[in-house]
């Protein structure tokens, strides 16, 4: 018996299980995302929705050989995330209130860096990266004028003497804890997270699965015994319903894709999952009792009976 997997990225869950794509902080993305879907609903979100939360930075490796980086880095989001603060004045609080420069649909985003060997940085704010979207615009703004105040006060990156090449490249990375009805702060999973300041954000819920996709296994791999796993992404919409496009398959860019006869199984089983989506339904995510539209990944796994 032959057996074909997609390598699980470390964000996917088990099987049939459901994962959002954008972390902690997933939900309320999809809430900005999901505004034009459902505008009315979430521009009139009562106060008692709304739960006031520490906004984090976290410095993210943009691939393996910038983990060497890293330190370096969280000392720079200790930095930024100070200016920041200072933007915002004094506070009673323990940490500042950022309502004066964002709104809650703006909180998230993130900016990638570039770390040069002679210690200088550069960085783009305009385009999104993925999971990413125009609505944090402002907060990739805000992120990139304190990294030029950072930079010009002379803020460098020491380069580690086990790094390859001339530069290396990290995200400066927004994450807001999710909150559960009815108000409850979960706890947020991090490496190394600095406060920057509190913003009041709504609660929500993730995609739930109500009926399980109907597959039908592909003939020429179950003539051949091949058994294989597929993972999915794609957006479930207001409705509970998979969005039909766009639709992709994860696979890790350190990982080659298959070749020869190993690939056209492969194939065979992306186009099954495909096409089962139609047959799957879900519990939309909210965002204060609203419904929006949320990215997931599901693993799709092809067994032969024993």
């Amino acid at each position: 018996m032959i057996r074909i997997t997609a390598p699980h990225s470390h964000r996917v869950l088990p099987a049939l299980a459901l994962l959002v794509l954008l972390g902690v902080a997933s939900v309320a993305d999809a809430g900005a995302q999901g505004a034009a879907a459902a505008p009315s609903c979430l521009d009139t979100l009562s106060a008692t929705a709304f739960h006031r939360v520490p906004v984090f930075i976290e410095a993210r490796a943009a691939d393996s050989a910038a983990r060497a980086i890293l330190p370096a880095a969280d000392t720079l989001a200790i930095r930024v995330a100070l200016l920041i603060q200072s933007s915002l004045g004094d506070s009673t609080t323990a940490l500042p209130e950022g309502e004066a420069l964002l709104r809650w649909r703006e909180v998230g985003g993130k900016v990638r860096v570039a770390a040069h060997r002679d210690g200088t940085l550069t960085w783009m704010a305009d385009a999104p990266l993925s999971g990413d979207d125009t609505l944090h615009a402002p907060m990739r703004s805000l992120l990139a004028q304190a990294l030029g105040a950072a930079r010009d006060a002379g803020a460098h990156i020491a380069w580690p003497s086990e790094a390859l090449g001339d530069s290396l490249s990290f995200d400066l990375e927004v994450r807001v804890p999710d909150i559960r009805p009815p108000g409850v702060e979960q706890r947020m999973m991090a490496r190394f997270a600095v406060p920057v300041f509190s913003m009041a954000m709504p609660w929500s819920t993730e995609v739930v699965v109500r009926h399980e996709p109907t597959i039908t296994y592909p003939e020429g791999a179950r003539s051949g015994s091949v058994e294989g796993t597929v993972i999915l992404e794609f957006d479930v919409d207001t409705a509970g319903r998979a969005v039909p496009s766009p639709v992709t398959d994860i696979w890790p860019a350190s990982r080659p894709r298959l070749t020869g006869a190993a690939a056209a199984r492969y194939r065979e089983f992306l186009e099954a999952a495909k096409r089962s989506l139609g047959s799957a339904r879900f519990r939309p995510a909210t965002v204060g009792g609203c419904a929006v539209h949320q990215r997931v990944q599901w693993p799709f796994e092809f067994h032969l009976a024993r």
